[in-house]
């Protein structure tokens, strides 16, 4: 979905909002990879 906003957002030459989504979408990947550490863990126990 994020993808989709930088993209429409780059064409529609709106780099305010494209600076949004790129900074929303680095948030969520980065939570992404810390959930998936915490998955991990605690499948190992």
């Amino acid at each position: 979905m994020y993808r989709d906003l930088i993209t429409a957002a780059t064409d529609a030459d709106d780099p305010v909002t494209e600076d949004l989504a790129v900074t929303i979408l680095s948030d969520e990947e980065a939570h992404r990879t810390e959930f998936r550490g915490f998955r991990r863990e605690y499948k190992q126990v």
